[in-house]
């Protein structure tokens, strides 16, 4: 169980900037992260939105200490159910670590399955709600995690 805090800022129509930090019990017990995210293509009548996400992570992991740089493309298409829009997606992360422990470097890869969507309640129409499963592939963890997000103007 743990806790994320994140800030996100769109600079233009394509790109994004976002960073944060997260604590929690466990092997996995902290990390600092910050990503770029370019779109290449909109979500647009049949096609999803395409994009490619930059970042860079310092993680604490079952006692080591891992500075990861990494690239993770994403397709997400935008839907109504139920007369709301949401969100899915599907982000393939590959990132390369190098341990402190033994100045080694590994590579991780991983499936991202999950959907973001406004909170369908009248009195929490600005609230965002995340729900997303991590399916490691390739020396990666897998997980799922939630999240409410509150935008700050």
């Amino acid at each position: 169980m743990g806790l994320q805090t994140r800030f996100t800022q769109k600079l233009n129509a394509q790109s994004t900037v976002d960073a944060g930090l997260g604590i929690g019990g466990g092997e996995r017990s902290a990390r600092l992260f910050a990503g770029y995210d370019y779109e290449i293509l909109p979500d647009y009548d049949y096609q999803p939105k395409t994009t490619v996400k930059a970042f860079v992570e310092n993680a604490k992991e079952f006692g080591v200490r891992r500075n990861i740089l990494g690239i993770a493309p994403t397709f997400s298409k935008g839907l109504v159910v139920a007369e709301k829009e949401v969100f899915p997606f599907i982000s393939l992360p590959y990132g390369i670590s190098l341990s402190n422990r033994d100045n080694t470097y590994a590579s991780s890869f991983s499936a991202n399955l999950g959907v973001t969507g406004n909170i369908p309640m009248e009195n929490a129409k600005t609230l965002t709600a995340s729900a997303e499963a991590v399916i490691g592939i390739k020396d990666s963890y897998t997980g799922a995690f939630i999240s409410i997000g509150y935008p700050i103007e």
